[in-house]
């Protein structure tokens, strides 16, 4: 289960800014861990995928949580006015 929230447009795209920035700072990540295996540290090679996947798993469910807000926004923006279409046919009836 998601939590929805609601975001400024400026809050949404600092969000995205950062999530962008943590993705490229991954490869670095990807660049020590090779060279850690290289020199047969294990224990450190195990750590830094033990991190790639938590920071993997949290980018998603970020970007999850993102999405689904913006959605909910778009959503709200793009709904029928039913009151008003509710008044007009009842002022016809």
């Amino acid at each position: 289960m998601t939590n929805t929230i609601t975001l400024t447009r400026e809050q949404d795209e600092t969000i995205w800014s950062q999530l962008k920035q943590v993705r490229n700072s991954t490869s670095d990540l990807c660049g020590l861990r090779d060279a850690c295996d290289d020199l047969g540290m294990t224990s450190a090679v195990a750590k830094i995928e033990r991190s790639q996947r938590e920071i993997a798993d949290a980018i998603t469910e970020i970007a999850t949580i993102l999405l689904d807000a913006q959605r909910a926004s778009f959503a709200q923006r793009s709904a029928p006015k039913r009151f008003f279409s509710l008044n007009k046919s009842n002022r016809e009836a």
